[in-house]
């Protein structure tokens, strides 16, 4: 039908009813090409939005990484090995990643700076700084005349409640003497 209403206005050689019905199908032909485009156009910025967001995560977690890791690293060297996940969360909060780097702010925003006051402070000096105040997550002492619990679940005396009875004080002189 649409094939013998173009075969009709071609034999009539009506001149404006042919450019009136070339310009109607012009723009029918073209608002399909739009609308089509417009579907595909709003199918490639979704993916597009779930790629940002892809690469958001696979950002954050790629800095938490290397936030914990390098937090871990330091605390290694200082920390009891069951307090490292302690210490790593206590990190989460005070460092950021900026510039590749980690940093640790204080709470008006100003860089804290490390013992030679020019470079930021880095997680080795974080950790050392805790020290006095919560000396419970450092590694005891181990050099330089220190001793070290050895009796690693013996049951051995640790406290001076652990003389309680006569008959451990009477076990402990005999092995250690008076003295």
């Amino acid at each position: 039908a649409e094939k013998d209403a173009r075969l009709k206005l071609i034999t009539t050689g009506d001149v404006g009813a042919i450019d009136t019905y070339l310009a109607d199908e012009l723009q029918k032909r073209t608002e399909m090409m739009r609308r089509d485009n417009e579907t595909k156009l709003q199918a490639v910025q979704r993916q597009y939005e779930e790629a940002q967001k892809q690469i958001e995560s696979l950002t954050t977690q790629s800095k938490q990484y290397v936030l914990d890791t390098q937090i871990r690293q330091a605390a290694s060297k200082y920390v009891q090995p069951e307090m490292l996940d302690y210490v790593t969360r206590m990190g989460r909060e005070q460092f950021v990643i900026e510039d590749g780097g980690l940093v640790i702010r204080d709470k008006d925003g100003r860089l804290r700076m490390g013992r030679d006051g020019i470079s930021a402070m880095t997680p080795d000096e974080w950790i050392l700084s805790m020290r006095d105040d919560i000396p419970y997550i450092f590694q005891p002492s181990v050099g330089g005349g220190a001793t070290q619990n050895q009796t690693k679940g013996k049951g051995g005396v640790r406290y001076k409640e652990d003389l309680a009875s006569p008959a451990a004080k009477a076990k402990f002189i005999g092995e250690h003497g008076m003295d």
